[in-house]
């Protein structure tokens, strides 16, 4: 069977992953912030597409490649890859997922697109990538987001590495502890805690004009994430 597609993957630049036991037993990878695909969307691409790991010795075909679609999905976990998959747009190819659309998904850059919205309270988010324990001090002086304050290291999700600092007492003592080694986001902390004294996290997927409700999380935590939660509204998926 001929195969049109190339389906782009990749090992996250730091060249580390964290492995975890499958439902059989089997010890398998955890790809951090890869792009999840439903059941028959996985299937036609393996079955329509050659698997294309970045940094691969074997070079890509790219006059028989009619389409690609990258599973990588966070520009700081991927740079490099994704730097590489850029530069197959020389050829004109078709590529969903596109890298040079995934720096618009930078917690800092959506919340500042979202900040003209009037009717929804948007958290100021800033970058701050000062390396230096000084200099860092002075950046998250300048971005003027006063606590409570959320601080978490880029690349982070279901809340590694994430606090809320609740004053600024707080906030001097987490820096003077911290062991700078990334680039880090600092976020306004909206308290949005609801009449029934929950904390409600919703996932909801767009495609073009049309949004799906993928679960809605809630928790007396205002730490909110896959494995605080006490309890989780679930959509079926649509086949």
């Amino acid at each position: 069977m001929l195969k049109h597609g190339l389906y782009f993957r990749a090992i996250p630049d730091s060249g580390t992953v964290r492995v975890a036991l499958n439902p059989t037993g089997t010890p398998a990878p955890i790809w951090p912030n890869h792009t999840s695909f439903a059941e028959n969307h996985t299937k036609y691409l393996l079955n329509n597409s050659d698997t294309f790991w970045a940094g691969a010795e074997k070079k890509i075909n790219v006059s028989k490649i009619k389409w690609i679609v990258n599973s990588l999905a966070d520009v700081d976990e991927y740079k490099n890859s994704l730097t590489m998959l850029d530069e197959l747009m020389l050829h004109n190819i078709p590529i969903f997922n596109h890298p040079r659309t995934l720096i618009n998904t930078r917690r800092d850059i959506v919340s500042e697109k979202l900040s003209t919205l009037k009717s929804v309270a948007v958290p100021k988010c800033v970058r701050i990538v000062e390396k230096d324990k000084d200099n860092f001090k002075k950046a998250v002086k300048l971005a003027g987001i006063k606590p409570p304050l959320i601080l978490r290291p880029e690349k982070s999700q279901t809340g590694q590495g994430m606090v809320v600092l609740d004053n600024e007492e707080e906030l001097i003592s987490y820096i003077e502890n911290l062991e700078i080694k990334s680039a880090y986001y600092m976020t306004e902390f909206i308290d949005s805690v609801q009449p029934d004294d929950l904390y409600y996290k919703a996932r909801l997927i767009f495609v073009g004009p049309e949004y799906f409700v993928r679960h809605v999380k809630s928790s007396k935590n205002r730490i909110l994430h896959r494995e605080s939660s006490d309890k989780t509204f679930q959509w079926e998926e649509e086949k």
